[in-house]
């Protein structure tokens, strides 16, 4: 299974497998806590609680009743939830759903010369868990699927402040995957080791983050409640688009349209039911 297929799987199975047992809780859980947790160059954000403020998680137990209240619909999502685990290897609801949540966060990282080389955004994931041991099990038995699947990776073992690493080389990309502080740590190439240490050291003493972003705040404040949000640093993508425009005319049109753009990008994650 491909690395960009796993872990939205991961946040599919937890919105299917609360179509089995979704109860509303008062033990909610605070908003963009992992951005405390993004280093502070982080550009993009996105986030999804699993365990929102009551108004969202009425929302959305009214959103799952009007699905489950529909036979051939719960058939159709429990033969799709089989396929899929039939697929992976992983049975989701017996070693996914238990442990999962109660935050899944992506975070990414705009750096110079990504336009030029095509090679993409810096990306870092986080998904919560309640049971570390349960997470790394799941992730070292995903990495042997990989490994018996003919996928052709060579995985080698790090620790950093006594938090073992496993990374992935397929011999041009990396993968870094840590399970730590309540949430399995995932980076993706081209970031190194050093990015992962500096992640840990956040995750473990706190410091300097997203979080203390004054844009990432006010983009924050201007949201009501929600199950998550997104965040984008325009202003650093249009610098960095900038960048690539060699031509004078092109860079003269850039330049009269970009002091209208704004400076960051704030999005929301929200359900909401149309009434009668």
């Amino acid at each position: 299974m491909a690395t960009t297929i796993f872990f939205p799987l991961l946040l599919l199975f937890a919105l299917l497998g609360s179509l089995f047992g979704y109860t509303v809780s008062d033990l909610t859980h605070p908003g963009e806590q992992t951005a405390k947790l993004m280093l502070p160059d982080t550009d993009g954000y996105c986030t999804i609680n699993l365990k929102p403020g009551l108004s969202q998680s009425l929302e959305f137990k009214c959103l799952l009743d009007s699905f489950s209240g529909d036979p051939s619909i719960k058939n159709e999502l429990k033969d799709l939830m089989a396929k899929i685990d039939a697929e992976s290897g992983i049975d989701f609801e017996e070693e996914v759903l238990p442990w999962l949540g109660p935050e899944l966060a992506l975070g990414v990282v705009l750096w110079p010369g990504m336009f030029e080389t095509g090679n993409g955004p810096m990306p870092t994931i986080m998904v919560g868990t309640s049971d570390e041991a349960a997470a790394q099990a799941l992730v070292q038995k995903w990495l042997a699927i990989r490994l018996e699947g003919g996928e052709p990776i060579t995985l080698r073992s790090e620790t950093y402040r006594e938090v073992g690493i496993t990374v992935v080389n397929d011999g041009s990309d990396a993968e870094f995957y840590a399970v730590t502080g309540g949430y399995i740590l995932a980076v993706f190439r081209p970031a190194d080791l050093a990015r992962v240490y500096a992640t840990i050291d956040l995750m473990k003493d706190g410091g300097a983050s997203l979080w203390d972003n004054p844009n990432f705040q006010q983009a924050r404040a201007n949201l009501p409640e929600r199950m998550g949000m997104g965040y984008f640093d325009a202003a650093h993508f249009l610098s960095l688009l900038g960048n690539t425009i060699d031509d004078p005319s092109d860079m003269a049109a850039f330049n009269t349209l970009t002091p209208y753009a704004p400076p960051f990008i704030g999005l929301l994650h929200l359900l909401h039911r149309q009434r009668a």
